[in-house]
């Protein structure tokens, strides 16, 4: 899946296609998460700046190639919040009604 978003990313950026492009993008965007920086303080930048000089693509594309690259996965993260708190409640409310079942059964339930 990420290596068809830098393939995109890419495309989207610079208008045209290479294989190379995302291939180089998607190892060095994997590498840079290896690198042990407190809270990753430009290590996607720093290295994507030099995965696109690599293929002659300017400074900037690498930053914004970062921010974008970024911003899609914080979006993948909020979603799988929100598919996760919806599952939590769902799985709440029939521990709930099966406590209730357990606890009352045989009393009224509004006493």
């Amino acid at each position: 899946m990420p290596l068809f978003q830098a393939f995109f990313l890419i495309y989207f950026l610079t208008g045209r296609w290479t294989i190379n492009g995302g291939l180089i993008t998607q190892a060095f965007s994997g590498l840079s998460s290896f690198l042990m920086l407190p809270a990753s303080i430009g290590s996607l930048e720093m290295v994507e700046g030099f995965a696109f000089q690599a293929l002659s693509l300017s400074l900037s594309l690498a930053v914004i190639f970062s921010l974008i690259w970024r911003g899609l996965r914080l979006l993948i993260c909020a979603w799988g919040g929100v598919i996760a708190l919806q599952f939590m409640r769902e799985s709440g409310q029939t521990k709930i009604q099966k406590f209730k079942k357990f606890y009352l059964h045989g009393k009224q339930e509004d006493s």
